[in-house]
């Protein structure tokens, strides 16, 4: 199988998986971080290089404010447990991390050290938003009083100038948007929509989305 050196996930339906079920909205977030965890054995050791999910976006912030305190105290617990440090991936955090609480911080500060060394790299969006990524690239460019500026000049200001484009993004809970997800980076992506809820994705449905991916014909604008 020809697999995708770079994946993108939109981790949606969370909190509609755990109203179906009438559980509290943080039920539905822990089954998510849970499904995370699987993802990663379930990648580990494919030639995909590169995973990128988006756990947490810039419009995010703007949600109940003890939902928002829970899911970062529910981040801080994933990045500090051992399955995640043992992992064998490279993590990093990508986005506006000033914003996030110290604590947490601390505890990405802690497991980008720790996993530096592994080859296969985790990336987890954290209070990102593909507009606000530009703003910032342009920003600094500015500051460098550089012109004119080149297609190349804003890719290498972005929080993922390391990260080559996603080949793949896979987007669960059925809506076919990028929610502000790597605007720049998806230009060529192949985007996978799949109304199944993220808590519910299956290895099975992983399996068949990356085969037809393999089957795609990519013309990459030509």
């Amino acid at each position: 199988m020809d697999f995708p050196k770079t994946i993108g996930v939109i981790m949606d339906g969370n909190r509609r998986w755990a109203k179906e079920r009438g559980l509290p909205t943080k039920d539905g977030h822990e089954v998510g971080a849970k499904k995370l965890q699987e993802l990663l054995e379930w990648l580990k050791g494919t030639e995909i290089a590169n995973i990128i999910c988006y756990a947490f976006s810039t419009e995010n912030w703007k949600r109940d404010e003890h939902e928002v305190s829970y899911l970062m105290q529910l981040l801080e617990t994933v990045l500090q447990d051992k399955k995640i440090l043992e992992s064998g991936y490279q993590i990093t955090v990508i986005g506006e991390r000033q914003k996030l609480p110290l604590s947490l911080q601390t505890s990405i500060s802690f497991v980008e050290q720790v996993t530096k060394n592994n080859a296969q790299r985790l990336f987890i969006a954290l209070s990102y938003g593909g507009r606000a990524e530009l703003v910032m690239a342009c920003n600094n460019l500015i500051k460098k009083t550089k012109a004119p500026i080149g297609e190349d000049d804003i890719q290498n200001e972005l929080f993922t100038k390391d990260i080559p484009d996603p080949d793949l993004i896979i987007r669960t809970g059925g809506r076919h948007s990028l929610s502000n997800f790597l605007i720049w980076q998806a230009a060529y992506a192949e985007l996978y929509v799949t109304d199944t809820l993220w808590p519910d994705f299956a290895k099975e449905e992983l399996g068949v989305l990356l085969t037809r991916f393999s089957q795609a014909t990519r013309k990459m604008g030509s």
